[in-house]
């Protein structure tokens, strides 16, 4: 798309083929420079993009952020603190996404798994066994597993200051499975909140299929 200039709303600046937009809300830590330009810290720029990014969307670039360590989680959550407020477009957005990584804002482990218990139970889906072990390494385990059709299911609490350590475990974890012919599902809180719907017709679509043979 083409190039996106933020100045001062009173300024009358035009250029053309690029998005200029006004902003009142732009303070000394939101910059950088980078070779000589003055541009936005990656914090600042996911919150602008917040306004018209798709949620999913806008939780990616969080995550991208975040896992290349370009900004931590205080900072993008100072940001949502200067920037938002009532009425402004993607605040409440921003917010949201932020929330799902905020230290003390996720419930714990515990709490999650019980709300996808919650979740398969509301869509009327056969309980799972909890805390299966592992086949393959039983000193680990499994958050809930369906055993009988090969299908284990993961809980993410999304906790930012663990789960990026982790998440190299987490990828051989799922690389295990499949050699093992397991099937691994992953959901996090925003899927079990906002998509509980489409997590539970994606459990039982592999389910049927797995009974199917």
């Amino acid at each position: 798309g083409p190039p996106t200039v933020s100045v001062h709303h009173r300024t009358t600046h035009e250029f053309p083929g690029v998005v200029v937009r006004r902003t009142i809300d732009l303070g000394e830590t939101h910059t950088t420079e980078l070779r000589g330009l003055a541009i936005t810290t990656p914090a600042r720029t996911a919150s602008d993009l917040a306004a018209d990014l798709h949620i999913r969307h806008l939780d990616r670039v969080v995550d991208g952020i975040l896992v290349e360590k370009l900004a931590s989680i205080d900072e993008m959550n100072a940001i949502a603190l200067e920037t938002g407020r009532r009425g402004k477009p993607g605040t409440v957005k921003f917010r949201e996404v932020l929330a799902c990584r905020g230290e003390g804002l996720m419930a714990s482990a515990t709490a999650l798994e019980r709300l996808g218990h919650s979740v398969l139970r509301r869509y009327g889906l056969p309980e799972p066994i909890p805390q299966y072990p592992i086949p393959w390494c039983p000193s680990r385990r499994f958050d809930d597993a369906y055993p009988d059709a090969l299908i284990a299911l993961e809980w993410d609490s999304r906790r930012w200051h663990s789960a990026l350590e982790q998440m190299d475990q987490d990828r051989e974890r799922d690389r295990d499975c499949a050699v093992h012919a397991w099937t691994l599902m992953r959901f996090t809180w925003h899927d079990l909140k906002q998509r509980a719907g489409v997590v539970a017709a994606q459990i039982r679509a592999v389910l049927e299929r797995r009974q199917a043979g």
